[in-house]
């Protein structure tokens, strides 16, 4: 019965929000075979791998975080331009496609310094902007996608397979974008305080290492120890009177540390916990856009509570109760429309 009902209810679903997001996907496939969705697939995959492999090994970032971006950017860039060399062909406007592409990513800096300074000052958090560096980047190629020349194989290995080359990279980009993109979009827009992307991380270990950062304690003991130590996402304010030079010391080592406890769990299990979570967010995207195109409706159900049996125990745990709802609606919502968009195409 649920499966009958799960596909009625889907069937009708599929046909009132395909009609509109299937249709624009339609609309820029009748574009020359220009392949600007490839171009986008590729520039996700490569930007949100490096960092994936970057946030696996936070250590990196500890003595000189400012280089260690620089370097992942730099890396980026040359990935970039050897898949565009690879599948295009190569010319002053393909240079510049790249790197104002990189350009418009690391627009997350400056994102991330509003997100710290709305944060410290008003008291709001806006940490959902971090997605706009990522559609500003992502929708160049198609403003430039008249200029995009594919090379002779890549058009033919998308004939042989009896596609335009906008239509296979419109499934590449399908199935990339619900893997790590789709992860940093859930986090984006959760915002959990505990969990911070690269650029955090960046802001936070630099804070930390500013001398600028570092409370001294006042020469007259007598006054309360009152040091506002900025730590990234908010800040730590003793009042209380430092009786000896012990206390005093701890009092700002623990402010200088309580967030750097949060740019990554301690525990190897925790933080291989965490990195199981995200792969089962990734399958699922990837299970339920998959039966979405088929029309399986239905057995989307099944996957649901295959991952909320595995979660059972801590669902008891209020606060990972609600960001467990959150991110699973998130996940799933993202997964529907791109399954809806493809099963359209």
């Amino acid at each position: 019965m649920g499966t009958s009902l799960g596909s009625s209810v889907g069937s009708s679903v599929g046909s009132s929000v395909g009609s509109s997001v299937g249709s624009s996907v339609g609309s820029s496939l009748a574009t020359p075979d220009a392949g600007p969705w490839l171009v986008v697939a590729l520039f996700l995959l490569s930007e949100y791998g490096v960092k994936q492999w970057l946030e696996s090994h936070p250590h990196l970032m500890d003595q000189r975080p400012w280089v260690v971006y620089l370097v992942l950017r730099a890396v980026h860039l040359g990935l970039n331009i050897a898949m565009i060399e690879l599948l295009y062909d190569v010319g002053w406007s393909m240079l510049i496609l790249v790197y104002t592409m990189e350009l418009c990513a690391a627009g997350e800096i400056v994102v991330a310094a509003l997100d710290r300074s709305a944060r410290r000052l008003a008291g709001v958090r806006v940490r959902w902007a971090q997605i706009l560096p990522m559609l500003a980047a992502t929708a160049f190629p198609f403003v430039v996608s008249a200029r995009l020349t594919p090379s002779p194989w890549l058009l033919d290995v998308a004939s042989a397979r009896g596609a335009s080359l906008d239509s296979l990279g419109v499934w590449v980009l399908a199935y990339a974008f619900l893997a790590y993109p789709a992860n940093h979009v859930v986090r984006c827009l959760i915002d959990k305080r505990t969990d911070l992307h690269v650029v955090d991380t960046l802001f936070v270990k630099a804070t930390a290492k500013s001398p600028e950062a570092r409370p001294t304690r006042p020469p007259n003991e007598e006054q309360p120890v009152r040091q506002a130590v900025e730590t990234g996402e908010f800040a730590v304010e003793t009042g209380e009177f430092a009786a000896t030079e012990e206390e005093n010391t701890a009092q700002i080592s623990a402010a200088h540390t309580s967030e750097q406890a949060t740019v990554a769990p301690s525990d190897p299990v925790a933080a291989s916990t965490l990195r199981a979570g995200r792969t089962i967010g990734i399958l699922e995207r990837w299970i339920v856009v998959t039966l979405t195109v088929i029309g399986q409706f239905g057995l989307i159900g099944l996957v649901l509570a295959a991952k909320s049996v595995a979660r059972f125990k801590r669902l008891e745990q209020e606060e990972f109760a609600e960001y467990y709802l959150l991110g699973t609606l998130y996940s799933l919502l993202m997964a529907l429309v791109v399954g809806v968009a493809l099963a359209h195409v």
